[in-house]
């Protein structure tokens, strides 16, 4: 069982919307009403949503270097981003992927060639190419399969195999996901595409992947 900080970019503190997907997943959730060194050394994963299309709440940005510094020293990261544009700017060792805001293919998510059976058929559940199909926008962009970090595992696509919506890679000790799925939006809400036990199933199941990559 993880201890999980979880974290909202707007609100520049956890927002209780995130607890649900954490504690049905079976982890501790703990708020992180700030992300000093004292709290990120506390958490075993930071779970950050970013509500904002438009930019990256200041409260994160300004602790960018802690995060890195976090990660690097073992701490796992999982980002679920509306904004996209620039996202590499706010991923650890992540300077050189490509980002792509694009809504052409935003109702569509499949699973990735080759991703891990920890992630498709893992604790929390089954993931395959229909789970988070139909949303309101399932994405809000990709990144380039060919800028991904070394050790890099894609795990959803927009259904081009070259456009990734999901993926997770090693830094330092620790790991990153990445997601341009909005969780915030389907988290804890009621809805025909995407429902939350999938939340808590793509939650726990990257959790879950943290613990075997790490």
């Amino acid at each position: 069982m993880a201890v999980v900080g979880y974290y909202d970019m707007t609100q520049g503190q956890g927002g209780a919307y995130q607890a649900d997907e954490v504690t049905g997943s079976g982890h501790t959730a703990v708020s992180a009403t700030d992300l000093t060194p004292i709290t990120l050394s506390s958490i075993d994963t930071l779970y950050v949503t970013n509500p904002d299309n438009a930019g990256f709440g200041a409260g994160y940005t300004s602790a960018l270097a802690d995060i890195d510094a976090a990660v690097q020293g073992g701490m796992n990261l999982m980002i679920f981003d509306r904004a996209v544009t620039d996202a590499q700017t706010i991923l650890p060792g992540g300077s050189a992927i490509t980002v792509v805001r694009d809504f052409a293919n935003d109702h569509t998510v499949d699973v990735a060639a080759g991703a891990p059976s920890w992630f498709t058929d893992g604790p929390n559940g089954t993931i395959d190419d229909s789970t988070f199909d139909g949303g309101t926008s399932s994405s809000h962009g990709y990144v380039t399969l060919a800028s991904l970090p070394p050790g890099a595992i894609p795990l959803l696509t927009n259904g081009n195999p070259d456009q990734v919506v999901a993926f997770v890679y090693p830094h330092g000790d620790g790991m990153v996901f990445y997601t341009t799925i909005p969780l915030d939006y389907y988290s804890s809400a009621e809805n025909t595409s995407i429902t939350p036990a999938e939340v808590t199933t793509l939650f726990g199941n990257v959790q879950y992947g943290f613990e075997l990559l790490s």
